[in-house]
């Protein structure tokens, strides 16, 4: 976060169930190897539409026969 915020981005740390972003905010919203460690995907799933753009994109990655 620190070296983001240090290149001039505006950065957060917080929950994906409790973003501190206003509504509609984003144009793409990327969620990845992320969504698997939730514990509510509902919850998760709604934040992250709700602080997307309409017609916003949602990226979303989750580990299917990864080998690791």
């Amino acid at each position: 976060l620190r070296i983001a915020r240090d290149a001039g981005f505006k950065v957060a740390f917080s929950l994906i169930e409790d973003l501190p972003y206003a509504d509609a905010v984003f144009d793409v919203v990327v969620a990845c190897d992320v969504l698997e460690h939730v514990l509510d995907l509902y919850s998760c799933s709604r934040e992250m539409l709700r602080v997307l753009k309409p017609g916003g994109f949602l990226v979303v990655r989750v580990p299917y026969k990864d080998d690791l």
